[in-house]
């Protein structure tokens, strides 16, 4: 099971402002074609979870000489499957693939705090579809926003 962390800022105390997000669930597909290392996310949040005005998720890609690259991605809510998407496509070295080590993911509400939740690639579980699941929450501190 992948690691979601939870981190909340809070700093308004407007009641608009104490909104509750609960993360349900990451799924993940990963692909390599003629080249191209493909990545798309889907994010399920809790059924009594509010909506958020702005999600982003950076995601830290490794290959296999230890070198990082961090993508950053706007993630686009969907009302009538009520989750989250993005994908992102980049260059991939067959001699030295890259591949999804780590990911941040922050919701901010309309003042502007921030919860951040991370996934971490080694305790992430197969559902034997091709997807990546994620679902546990403990407390961490971002390092990626």
């Amino acid at each position: 099971m992948t690691t979601i962390s939870s981190a909340q800022d809070r700093t308004n105390a407007g009641d608009f402002c104490k909104t509750k997000y609960d993360l349900k669930s990451i799924n993940y597909t990963t692909s390599t074609t003629s080249g191209i290392y493909t990545l798309s996310i889907d994010i399920k949040m809790a059924k009594n979870s509010d909506v958020t005005e702005n999600m982003k998720m950076t995601v830290e890609f490794v290959n296999c000489k230890g070198e990082t690259q961090a993508v950053k991605l706007k993630l686009t809510y969907d009302a009538r499957t009520g989750t989250y998407n993005e994908g992102q496509a980049i260059s991939q070295n067959k001699d030295c693939p890259w591949y999804f080590n780590y990911a941040e993911i922050a919701a901010r509400n309309l003042c502007k705090d921030k919860t951040v939740w991370s996934v971490t690639h080694n305790q992430r579980k197969g559902n034997g579809s091709g997807t990546e699941n994620a679902s546990s929450q403990t407390s961490t501190r971002p390092r990626l926003f």
